[in-house]
């Protein structure tokens, strides 16, 4: 999980992942409190699972070759 910023032009771009809607709606909070006088453009997705294991994430046995 994490967040990337980038600026394009008059855009400040956001994307990465995130855990819950919650956590989406406070990093946007974060960064209009900074007024940046750029248009945020939004391309933060939610995580599938939070972590490791789950079923987007496959478990590596370092004992098969």
């Amino acid at each position: 999980l994490g967040i990337r910023l980038q600026v394009r032009g008059d855009n400040l771009v956001v994307s990465g992942e995130v855990a819950s809607e919650e956590r989406r709606a406070t990093v946007l909070e974060i960064i209009r409190e900074h007024d940046t006088g750029l248009d945020i453009v939004d391309y933060i997705v939610l995580s599938a699972e939070p972590g490791p294991g789950g079923p987007q994430h496959e478990q590596i046995d370092p004992r098969r070759s």
